[in-house]
């Protein structure tokens, strides 16, 4: 009889545990995510613009293996895959691409 009643009364306080979960109030100084303004956006725009056309103007293939990572979502490995090449081939190239962005210059390749 005894393990019965332990039984039903963990069961209520896991189901009251689960009650107090779903009914948390939410703190009364949660803000609400700001919109980005018009011009805020036509700037993050036009930056973003400016990075691809920069990235567009890297020798290949760092062009491309820039564009597989970033765009695409590929992995290190998928990369290398791609190019018949291997995984460390595919990091170093995109270091090596993503230094050339940070220093602005894109000069081609000696």
């Amino acid at each position: 009889m005894s393990v019965w009643l332990c039984q039903i009364a963990k069961h209520l306080w896991y189901q009251h545990l689960r009650k107090a979960n779903r009914e948390t109030e939410l703190p009364e100084e949660a803000e609400l995510p700001l919109m980005p303004s018009a011009e805020d956006e036509a700037v993050s725009r036009s930056g973003q613009l400016d990075m691809l056309r920069r990235v567009h103007e890297l020798p290949e293939p760092g062009r491309e293996v820039v564009y597989l990572r970033a765009f695409g979502g590929l992995s290190f490995r998928e990369i290398g895959d791609v190019f018949g090449k291997t995984e460390i081939w595919a990091r170093v190239t995109f270091y090596r691409g993503k230094e050339r962005l940070k220093q602005g210059g894109c000069d081609d390749e000696k």
